[in-house]
């Protein structure tokens, strides 16, 4: 599918400003989405906090809206400026579950850049590929994994992450302090 054609630039620009400050708009116009309160409430503290997390049980959408989320994050920011970066307790849950999901919105929401198992590239200044979302699954205790990321935007999200441990006894750093120190950029 080919990505929607603005009538200018100025008309894109307008459009990406717009959806930075309105994220429901976003799912509502881009991927055509319905986000029911609490998923509002979730868009609205992504934009608006440093962090958020989402308590809830089995089944009323996290994986969606992470995926909603980190497709709002990248089509809202020029390419280039932002990255997206996830993952999940295991790599079939990054690859089947949420970046499943992320698929989808890019389909349906006829989005700049192409889709694989794991990783949104799209043509960066130079006119080359450059990766700007990608899923991982590194080692629960391997937070030199998370390094090498830079954008003027990150986005980290953790996908079921109540299956992703925290510091191990020994105090060694875990994959939450390593999400956090990308956050740092």
């Amino acid at each position: 599918m080919a990505p929607v054609v603005y009538a200018s630039e100025v008309e894109r620009e307008i459009c990406r400003r717009r959806y930075l400050r309105d994220p429901e708009a976003w799912a509502r116009e881009r991927s055509k989405a319905h986000l029911w309160s609490a998923q509002q409430t979730i868009f609205r503290s992504i934009r608006d906090n440093r962090k958020t997390a989402v308590k809830s049980c089995h089944g009323p959408g996290k994986s969606f809206t992470a995926a909603q989320a980190v497709a709002w994050w990248i089509d809202s920011h020029p390419i280039g400026d932002a990255a997206a970066v996830t993952t999940a307790p295991t790599d079939r849950q990054v690859r089947t579950i949420l970046w499943k999901e992320i698929r989808r919105v890019h389909a349906k929401a006829k989005l700049a850049g192409r889709t694989n198992q794991k990783e949104w590239l799209a043509s960066g200044l130079d006119g080359q590929d450059e990766i700007i979302a990608f899923g991982m699954k590194p080692a629960d205790q391997n937070p030199d994994s998370f390094q090498g990321i830079h954008a003027r935007f990150v986005l980290v999200v953790l996908d079921e992450a109540c299956g992703i441990p925290g510091k191990t006894p020994d105090q060694q750093e875990s994959l939450w302090d390593a999400a956090d120190s990308l956050l740092s950029n």
